[in-house]
Protein backbone atom coordinates (compact mmCIF):
# COMPACT_ATOMS: atom_id res chain seq x y z
CA UNK A 1 0.00 0.00 0.00
CA UNK A 2 1.09 3.41 -0.58
CA UNK A 3 1.67 6.26 0.76
CA UNK A 4 -1.15 7.91 -1.02
CA UNK A 5 -3.44 5.22 -0.42
CA UNK A 6 -2.86 5.06 3.22
CA UNK A 7 -3.14 9.14 3.42
CA UNK A 8 -7.21 8.64 1.68
CA UNK A 9 -7.68 5.91 4.00
CA UNK A 10 -6.89 7.87 7.14
CA UNK A 11 -7.85 11.21 6.51
CA UNK A 12 -11.48 10.47 6.64
CA UNK A 13 -11.25 9.28 9.98
CA UNK A 14 -8.73 11.62 11.75
CA UNK A 15 -10.55 14.42 10.60
CA UNK A 16 -13.66 13.20 12.12
CA UNK A 17 -11.63 12.47 15.29
CA UNK A 18 -10.44 16.57 15.58
CA UNK A 19 -13.54 17.48 14.85
CA UNK A 20 -15.20 15.49 17.65
CA UNK A 21 -12.52 16.57 20.03
CA UNK A 22 -13.14 20.39 18.83
CA UNK A 23 -16.89 19.74 19.81
CA UNK A 24 -16.22 18.13 22.82
CA UNK A 25 -13.67 20.80 24.35
CA UNK A 26 -16.27 24.10 23.28
CA UNK A 27 -19.02 22.12 24.59
CA UNK A 28 -17.49 21.76 27.64
CA UNK A 29 -15.98 25.16 27.90
CA UNK A 30 -19.99 25.70 27.43
CA UNK A 31 -21.33 24.29 30.02
CA UNK A 32 -18.89 25.47 32.34
CA UNK A 33 -20.28 29.19 31.47
CA UNK A 34 -23.34 27.93 31.92
CA UNK A 35 -23.62 26.48 35.78
CA UNK A 36 -21.27 29.24 36.43
CA UNK A 37 -23.21 32.05 38.84
CA UNK A 38 -23.23 35.14 37.55
CA UNK A 39 -21.52 37.97 39.95
CA UNK A 40 -23.77 39.67 42.47
CA UNK A 41 -24.04 43.70 40.77
CA UNK A 42 -22.38 46.13 43.40
CA UNK A 43 -24.26 48.56 44.95
CA UNK A 44 -24.12 52.16 43.28
CA UNK A 45 -22.05 54.75 44.87
CA UNK A 46 -23.84 57.48 46.89
CA UNK A 47 -24.50 60.96 44.93
CA UNK A 48 -23.55 64.11 47.12
CA UNK A 49 -26.37 66.07 47.82
CA UNK A 50 -27.12 69.24 49.21
CA UNK A 51 -29.56 68.18 52.36
CA UNK A 52 -29.29 71.15 54.67
CA UNK A 53 -27.57 72.38 58.13
CA UNK A 54 -28.41 68.44 59.69
CA UNK A 55 -28.83 65.21 58.59
CA UNK A 56 -32.15 63.94 59.51
CA UNK A 57 -34.06 60.57 58.93
CA UNK A 58 -36.01 61.41 56.12
CA UNK A 59 -32.23 61.07 54.29
CA UNK A 60 -31.42 57.75 55.50
CA UNK A 61 -31.58 54.60 53.92
CA UNK A 62 -32.62 51.59 55.57
CA UNK A 63 -32.52 47.57 55.11
CA UNK A 64 -34.44 45.83 57.80
CA UNK A 65 -33.70 42.20 57.90
CA UNK A 66 -35.48 40.18 60.30
CA UNK A 67 -32.25 36.96 61.81
CA UNK A 68 -34.53 35.16 64.22
CA UNK A 69 -37.23 32.41 63.63
CA UNK A 70 -39.93 34.81 65.11
CA UNK A 71 -42.49 35.85 61.96
CA UNK A 72 -42.84 39.61 60.94
CA UNK A 73 -40.15 41.10 63.59
CA UNK A 74 -38.59 42.92 60.53
CA UNK A 75 -41.93 43.92 59.17
CA UNK A 76 -42.91 45.41 62.71
CA UNK A 77 -39.90 47.39 63.01
CA UNK A 78 -40.47 49.21 59.68
CA UNK A 79 -43.24 50.39 61.43
CA UNK A 80 -41.04 52.02 64.13
CA UNK A 81 -38.36 53.69 61.89
CA UNK A 82 -40.60 54.29 59.30
CA UNK A 83 -43.03 56.12 61.41
CA UNK A 84 -39.54 57.91 62.99
CA UNK A 85 -39.20 59.46 58.98
CA UNK A 86 -36.53 56.81 57.91
CA UNK A 87 -36.55 55.24 54.02
CA UNK A 88 -36.93 51.75 54.94
CA UNK A 89 -35.88 50.03 51.01
CA UNK A 90 -36.26 46.59 52.23
CA UNK A 91 -37.85 44.35 54.64
CA UNK A 92 -36.28 40.75 54.64
CA UNK A 93 -34.69 37.77 56.42
CA UNK A 94 -31.23 37.41 56.98
CA UNK A 95 -28.65 34.58 58.20
CA UNK A 96 -30.04 32.97 61.99
CA UNK A 97 -27.96 35.38 64.09
CA UNK A 98 -27.79 35.58 68.09
CA UNK A 99 -26.95 39.64 68.45
CA UNK A 100 -28.59 42.25 66.53
CA UNK A 101 -25.98 44.53 64.50
CA UNK A 102 -25.97 47.50 62.55
CA UNK A 103 -24.04 47.92 59.18
CA UNK A 104 -23.07 50.15 56.92
CA UNK A 105 -20.43 52.38 55.77
CA UNK A 106 -18.36 53.72 58.94
CA UNK A 107 -19.17 54.40 62.28
CA UNK A 108 -18.59 58.52 61.71
CA UNK A 109 -21.24 58.50 58.80
CA UNK A 110 -24.46 60.26 59.73
CA UNK A 111 -26.89 57.69 58.71
CA UNK A 112 -25.09 55.29 61.00
CA UNK A 113 -24.79 57.82 64.13
CA UNK A 114 -28.37 58.53 63.38
CA UNK A 115 -29.67 54.83 63.30
CA UNK A 116 -26.98 53.38 66.22
CA UNK A 117 -29.03 55.99 68.25
CA UNK A 118 -31.70 54.36 68.32
CA UNK A 119 -30.10 51.16 69.80
CA UNK A 120 -28.41 50.32 73.13
CA UNK A 121 -24.39 51.30 72.99
CA UNK A 122 -23.25 47.95 72.82
CA UNK A 123 -25.07 46.89 70.04
CA UNK A 124 -22.20 45.90 67.36
CA UNK A 125 -21.37 47.87 64.41
CA UNK A 126 -19.80 46.37 60.95
CA UNK A 127 -18.03 48.48 58.61
CA UNK A 128 -17.35 47.92 55.30
CA UNK A 129 -16.95 50.48 52.70
CA UNK A 130 -17.07 48.40 49.24
CA UNK A 131 -20.52 46.83 50.46
CA UNK A 132 -22.10 49.92 52.00
CA UNK A 133 -20.74 52.03 48.97
CA UNK A 134 -24.45 53.27 48.44
CA UNK A 135 -24.52 54.47 51.90
CA UNK A 136 -27.82 52.69 53.26
CA UNK A 137 -27.69 50.90 56.70
CA UNK A 138 -28.63 47.15 57.32
CA UNK A 139 -30.20 46.63 60.64
CA UNK A 140 -29.76 42.77 61.38
CA UNK A 141 -32.03 41.80 64.03
CA UNK A 142 -30.58 38.86 65.99
CA UNK A 143 -32.43 36.85 69.12
CA UNK A 144 -32.09 39.21 71.58
CA UNK A 145 -34.16 41.61 69.93
CA UNK A 146 -37.07 43.73 71.28
CA UNK A 147 -38.69 46.97 70.42
CA UNK A 148 -38.47 48.31 74.12
CA UNK A 149 -34.91 47.85 73.70
CA UNK A 150 -34.76 50.28 71.52
CA UNK A 151 -34.15 54.39 72.69
CA UNK A 152 -36.99 56.55 73.95
CA UNK A 153 -34.91 59.75 72.67
CA UNK A 154 -32.85 59.05 69.85
CA UNK A 155 -30.88 61.80 68.11
CA UNK A 156 -33.41 63.14 65.83
CA UNK A 157 -30.55 64.74 63.42
CA UNK A 158 -26.35 64.70 63.17
CA UNK A 159 -25.36 67.94 62.31
CA UNK A 160 -23.46 68.26 58.83
CA UNK A 161 -20.40 70.82 58.27
CA UNK A 162 -21.07 71.80 55.01
CA UNK A 163 -25.07 70.81 54.85
CA UNK A 164 -23.78 67.72 52.33
CA UNK A 165 -24.36 64.32 52.80
CA UNK A 166 -23.69 61.21 50.43
CA UNK A 167 -26.98 59.56 49.75
CA UNK A 168 -28.28 56.40 47.68
CA UNK A 169 -28.75 57.59 44.13
CA UNK A 170 -32.46 55.72 44.11
CA UNK A 171 -33.45 57.94 47.43
CA UNK A 172 -35.30 61.42 46.30
CA UNK A 173 -34.74 63.81 49.14
CA UNK A 174 -38.29 64.16 50.58
CA UNK A 175 -38.84 68.07 51.25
Amino acid sequence: MSQRTLWLAVRTPLTMLLLLAFVIGVGSWAWRQTITPIPKRPPDPCVVQKVGPEFTAKNATLRILNGTTRSGLAKNTKLVFGGAGFYVLKVGNAEPTEKTYIAGVAADSPEVVLVRSYFPADTPFVADAEQYRDHAVDIVLGADFTVDKLSKTPKTSVPLPDGTACLPPYQAIAD
